[in-house]
């Protein structure tokens, strides 16, 4: 069985999984940003050992957009 742990990884080493069969409008991307900027990061982005993204490639996405918006959580 696989361990489960949290830890802070930096959106730069996260790496988006090819085959994700999901897409994200950009509609989607932004209720995702206005979310975290509502009610902070909550939920975490699944990744395994090599930081491919096993599920969150939509909050990495807003995460991105927050991230060029420096006072997004002041």
């Amino acid at each position: 069985m696989s361990e489960i742990a949290l830890e802070e990884v930096k959106i730069s080493e996260l790496v988006e999984y090819s085959n994700n069969a999901k897409d994200h409008p950009l509609e989607q991307i932004g209720k995702i940003r206005d979310s975290i900027i509502s009610f902070d990061y909550l939920d975490p982005i699944a990744i395994d050992e090599k930081n491919i993204i096993i599920e969150g490639h939509g909050r990495l996405l807003a995460l991105k957009q927050l991230s060029s918006d420096k006072n997004w959580n002041d």
